[in-house]
């Protein structure tokens, strides 16, 4: 899995988002590099805690965000939100459990997830809070 890099351009302009989005590309790659080392599977459980509880904390103050500009795809933004805590957590247990889900599979979601929903949902809230600003 290739290391994801943070994209200035995806920065929203609101300082507590941003560096919430930064902390998530680093903690997602570092549990890339727990699973690449094959660290002890309590290591990568507490990594995987991490991911999720700063996930969790972040999708509460963008959420916040989103309210305070008026962002009018703010509903089908916290569905996705919660979407994802749902599989996360669903991985996470069955990883956490020894099941099926491989290591691999593990951070290909994560990865998929980051550079899709920061890539591509988060960056709508972007180009709204650029043509609110331009208003």
């Amino acid at each position: 899995m290739a290391y994801e890099e943070w994209d200035p351009g995806l920065e929203t302009g609101d300082d507590v988002v941003d560096a919430q989005h930064r902390n998530l590309y680093a903690i997602v790659n570092e549990l890339d590099d727990a699973l690449r080392e094959e660290r002890a599977r309590e290591a990568v459980a507490l990594m995987l805690v991490r991911v999720l509880l700063h996930a969790k904390s972040h999708f509460h103050d963008e959420e916040a965000l989103m309210e305070r500009v008026g962002y009018p795809g703010l509903e089908r933004h916290r569905g996705l939100h919660r979407d994802f805590e749902q599989q996360a957590e669903q991985i996470s247990d069955e990883y956490l459990a020894g099941e099926s889900i491989s290591p691999e599979c593990l951070a290909a979601f994560l990865h998929d997830w980051l550079v899709e929903h920061i890539g591509t949902e988060d960056r709508q809230i972007v180009a709204y809070l650029a043509q609110e600003c331009d208003e």
